[in-house]
């Protein structure tokens, strides 16, 4: 029988860990959840396509929240825009929140989300 040399053991073993860590981090979905009166929740949901495995939630409270923009940024040739809350925190500090940040999508699609966002919140 043929034995196979402990490094080759050793990297067919880390090659399959980070295969399965890269497959259970994937991003699923990403999620803006607005609660009138209160604020907004960015949510990140990551794991593979049958389990969730992690979730992070950020919440902004409408207090802490100024404004909800569309920004654009360069990036190489191109021009990406992202949505984002502008927001202060205790220390009066400015901070910025991007939405979507792991998937992107394109101002067609920005656009109205932002809208309505607008429009349930009664921000300006």
């Amino acid at each position: 029988m043929i034995q196979a040399h402990p490094y080759c053991r050793a990297l067919i073993v880390i090659g399959a860990i980070s295969y399965l860590y890269a497959r259970c981090t994937r991003v699923l979905y990403e999620s803006i959840i607005a609660i009138p009166s209160l604020g907004v929740q960015f949510e990140t949901h990551r794991g593979t396509s049958l389990f969730t495995w992690s979730v992070k939630r950020t919440f902004v409270s409408l207090a802490e929240l100024d404004d909800l923009i569309l920004n654009e940024a360069l990036y190489g040739w191109n021009v990406r825009y992202y949505m984002a809350a502008l927001y202060r925190t205790e220390g009066r500090e400015i901070r910025l929140h991007v939405a979507y940040e792991n998937i992107l999508p394109r101002y067609a699609v920005l656009r109205p989300v932002l809208h309505d966002l607008h429009q349930y919140l009664n921000v300006v």
